[in-house]
């Protein structure tokens, strides 16, 4: 990550709330997962989708939801020793986030830091757990604690 969008995180982080998607701290700076350069790449990619990506219409992924992608799951490695993410984008210019493991599903649309969905699956028992934030914090403990318990190392 260049210090131009390391800049851009914490300048995106300083607009949540001080809460759930925060470090606790209020600075996302530190060391990284080994993956994050591949995950970053896929951000930076995104940002190259032209509209009708798919072709079927949809909208080209935008900056506010790749920066919000960004800073939400900086803020899930600052807490989390979390497992790599699967990133790609949603038809309506989001950007989603897919963790699979031992049996387990967790999906994450981001439209923006105020603009969040998750969707988790036990693949085994059919269990689903599902949550909609429009704030920066609601449903963020639910999100971590499915993290957590399935996705970390």
């Amino acid at each position: 990550m260049s210090t131009s969008e390391v800049n851009q995180t914490r300048g995106a982080a300083a607009a949540v709330n001080a809460g759930s998607l925060s470090d606790g701290n209020g600075d996302l700076a530190g060391p990284l997962p080994e993956w994050w350069a591949s995950v970053e790449r896929a951000f930076q990619t995104l940002l190259t989708w032209p509209d009708d990506w798919d072709s079927y219409g949809a909208a080209a992924p935008r900056r506010e939801a790749v920066d919000a992608a960004r800073v939400l799951l900086t803020v899930l490695v600052r807490r989390l020793d979390v497992v790599e993410p699967y990133p790609s984008a949603t038809r309506n210019g989001g950007v989603f986030l897919e963790w699979r493991r031992n049996g387990h599903e967790i999906d994450v649309e981001i439209e923006s830091l105020t603009d969040i969905t998750f969707a988790y699956e036990n693949m085994q028992t059919g269990e689903q757990v599902c949550g909609e934030s429009k704030s920066a914090d609601e449903n963020t403990a639910l999100l971590l604690g499915l993290l957590e318990q399935h996705f970390c190392q």
